[in-house]
C-alpha cells in the first residue's frame, strides 16, 4: 500500500532507538538541570544544553500521520503485497530527533507491536522498517472538533 511521505517516514528499529535514546537524554539533562539539584550530578555540555533548551521550549504538542501510515502494521502485507507478520497493538513514543540542526526537537515514533510471551512486555515486528517517525507536528490550541471543513487553530506546521 503506498504511504503519504509527507505524513511518516519509514525507519528502522535501530533509528527508532536512536530516536528514543536521544528524548531519554534530553529528559535526564532537564532533570539535572531543573529539579532539585541531586549530589554528585554531572553537568551537561553547552550541545546538551541547546538539545534540552530546543526540546523543552518547543510548543509542538501534536504529530499527524497518515492512514495508510498507521494500516501499514496491521494488514500483514508489504508493499509489494508479501505476508509479513502484523500487529495487534500500535505503540506511540515520545521521542526527539537526533540528527543535524532538529537534533533535540520533539517527534514521536510509531511502531507496530505485539504482547510477548511474559504478557506484560511487547515486542515490535521483525520486519525491515519497524517503525515510522517524522510526521508533520503541529503547535495547536485547541482539539480540531468534527465538523466538516474545520481548519485546526495551527501556531505553526512543520512538515
Amino acid at each position: 500500500m503506498p504511504t503519504n511521505s509527507d505524513a511518516g517516514k519509514k525507519i528502522t528499529a535501530e533509528e527508532a532507538n536512536e530516536y528514543l535514546k536521544k528524548y531519554l537524554e534530553i529528559r535526564e539533562n532537564l532533570r539535572k538541570e531543573e529539579a532539585i539539584p541531586i549530589v554528585n550530578a554531572k553537568k551537561i555540555n553547552k550541545k546538551q544544553k541547546e538539545e534540552l533548551n530546543k526540546f523543552h521550549q518547543s510548543e509542538v504538542n501534536a504529530f499527524i500521520f497518515s492512514k495508510g501510515i498507521v494500516e501499514r502494521f496491521f494488514l500483514g502485507k508489504d508493499e509489494e503485497g508479501k505476508d509479513q507478520p502484523k500487529a495487534d497493538y500500535l505503540m506511540v513514543i515520545l521521542s526527539a530527533k537526533y540528527t543535524n540542526d532538529e537534533s533535540g526537537t520533539p517527534t514521536v515514533v510509531i511502531a507496530g507491536v505485539n504482547k510477548a510471551d511474559d504478557g506484560k512486555t511487547y515486542n515490535s515486528l521483525s520486519i525491515p522498517y519497524a517503525a515510522d517517525q517524522q510526521p508533520p507536528s503541529a503547535s495547536l490550541v485547541k482539539f480540531p472538533p468534527p465538523k466538516e471543513g474545520f481548519q485546526p487553530v495551527v501556531l505553526h506546521i512543520t512538515l
